[in-house]
């Protein structure tokens, strides 16, 4: 638990867990969230599953809202955020995907970044996480690469970017980050046009001076990548499709 006089404390932090059809995943995402936070303080905005995603999360004593039709992720973490009134009843949300494993210590190391009021949004730091297996195989080159490109992506540029003099993050990965409350009620979570959330929610940070997002590669949180060359195709077309959408929406500011 964090030590000490908080500005946020684990109290004050909710989690949005957007699923679909994450029976397989979901457990592990739970349980890790439930050694750092109350399962009463975890909400899954399951959008249309068709599993038991919803019976899973109610049965681990978490809050589970089942979505129907499904709406897609961003509509997902939406309708959660309003109908629990998360901003209301907290001064953080946590919104972390399904498939992502929470460190032990993210918290530790998250929480005292909102100590500065100037911090609106904390960047989780993404780790690849490994397959079970004990022979090297094909899908395996497709975690290294990523490992490799997380390590030179977030130790080279991150830092920069998110530094309180630069200011210029465009990307508060939609995995793991945290944003303040006071700053999420006027953040645009579903507007239209845009094929992911997280570069959205970032851009909005910043031009209508809700301060800034911060990072710490000690708020860490592991997360499976693609592991065969379609579903690497299909997410980093996604990434670039997502980004290229917000900077459209947004247009571009001297930074």
């Amino acid at each position: 638990a964090v030590t000490g006089p908080r500005a946020i404390r684990v109290a004050d932090v909710a989690v949005v867990i957007p699923a679909h059809n994450e029976e397989i995943a979901l457990p592990k995402c739970i349980a890790a969230l439930k050694a750092i936070i109350p399962a009463r303080q975890i909400y899954v905005a399951s959008d249309g599953s068709k599993d038991a995603t919803v019976s899973i999360a109610r049965s681990m004593g978490c809050r589970a809202l089942d979505i129907r039709p499904n709406g897609g992720k961003a509509k997902a973490i939406d309708r959660a955020i309003k109908h629990y009134r998360l901003c209301e009843r907290f001064k953080a949300v946590l919104i972390q995907d399904a498939d992502s494993e929470i460190d032990p210590h993210y918290l530790d190391y998250a929480l005292p970044l909102f100590d500065d009021p100037g911090v609106s949004v904390v960047a989780g730091h993404v780790l690849s996480r490994w397959r079970d297996q004990r022979l090297p195989t094909l899908d395996m080159l497709f975690a290294a690469y990523r490992t490799r490109l997380y390590r030179i992506l977030q130790t080279a540029f991150q830092y920069g970017q998110s530094w309180k003099w630069t200011s210029v993050s465009y990307i508060a990965p939609g995995f793991a980050s945290m944003y303040r409350t006071q700053a999420l009620t006027r953040i645009d979570i579903t507007a239209p046009g845009l094929v992911i959330e997280d570069f959205n929610m970032t851009f909005e940070v910043q031009p209508k001076g809700l301060a800034r997002v911060a990072y710490t590669p000690k708020a860490r949180c592991s997360s499976e990548d693609p592991f065969n060359l379609s579903d690497y195709r299909k997410q980093v077309q996604r990434w670039y499709l997502g980004f290229w959408h917000t900077v459209r929406r947004h247009g571009v500011w001297p930074s």
